[in-house]
């Protein structure tokens, strides 16, 4: 499978997360067993149901998850 979304980061793995959209309008991240590990809010989770304006982290690369026209 192809990645949707690619950063040039050593610290991010070749396929370190998923993010889904959940039938109930829900967003989930999910890791995929990745070296580095994925934090939600500076916990390392490894399912976690996203809220608007959570911060995501990838290796170093820091994501910060918005829903909606902001």
């Amino acid at each position: 499978p192809e990645n949707d979304i690619f950063f040039e980061n050593d610290s991010v793995s070749g396929y370190h997360a998923e993010i889904y959209h959940l039938p109930d309008g829900t967003f989930q991240i999910c890791d995929l067993d990745s070296t580095n590990g994925t934090w939600v809010n500076g916990q390392r989770v490894r399912v976690k149901i996203l809220r608007n304006g959570d911060v995501v982290e990838l290796g170093e690369v820091r994501l910060h998850f918005r829903i909606g026209d902001d």
